[in-house]
């Protein structure tokens, strides 16, 4: 009598492989939303003027990606160190988030404190302090004004948006806006400020 035929259990790395690939698929390609291609289009048009007046020097800004994912699986990749700040679109009872890198956060002191630009740089990560935390808010709220701008100006029907900064967090714990599982739209914009090499990135994220 031939032996009976046993199928070996699947591993548990192929158990997550199967597993990823059903979430890919719930995610939905960014081709899907034109419309959010001309707000971020029309984001960086307008933050290129604002943040030049912010700054007091000339500002260079290129979206480096756009991309749909989960919320938990952008906390988890998140550079270190950065600051977090959690905003409210209040007409659609919303909150999103704005990342900012160690690298804007130190170009903030250095440029809106009047410091010396052509000073030598320390790319050492430390912790932020309550000054960090206000420049921070100073140009978060300067990104959504634009960003609020945007939606307006790339659909009239959406009506004014109201996005205002409520609080600056620095672990990601605190700056939670939704569930890991739910999708986010990621915009992931590189900023260049004045001539003395001083850059860094803004990530905003909507639910």
């Amino acid at each position: 009598m031939a032996e009976p035929h046993h199928t070996a259990p699947p591993s548990s790395e192929q158990n997550r492989k199967v597993i990823r690939g059903k979430i890919s698929k719930t995610i939905d390609r960014f081709e899907r939303y034109p419309l959010l291609d001309i707000v971020w289009d029309q984001l960086i048009r307008r933050l290129m003027q604002r943040l030049a007046h912010v700054y007091g020097v000339s500002v260079e800004e290129q979206v480096m990606s756009k991309d749909i994912l989960r919320f938990g699986q952008y906390m988890e990749d998140l550079p270190y160190p950065a600051l977090l700040c959690v905003f409210q679109a209040r007409e659609w009872h919303d909150l999103g988030l704005v990342v900012i890198d160690g690298g804007i956060a130190e170009a903030n002191l250095e440029f809106l404190l009047g410091g010396d630009a052509e000073a030598a740089f320390d790319p050492e990560p430390r912790n932020a302090t309550h000054l960090d935390k206000a420049l921070a808010r100073q140009l978060v709220n300067a990104v959504l004004a634009e960003l609020g701008e945007a939606f307006t100006g790339a659909r009239t029907e959406i009506g004014h948006v109201t996005m205002q900064c409520e609080r600056i967090e620095t672990s990601p714990q605190f700056a939670t806006i939704t569930r890991p599982q739910t999708p986010v739209f990621l915009a992931r914009i590189q900023v260049d400020i004045g001539e003395a090499g001083r850059s860094g990135q803004i990530d905003v994220l909507l639910p």
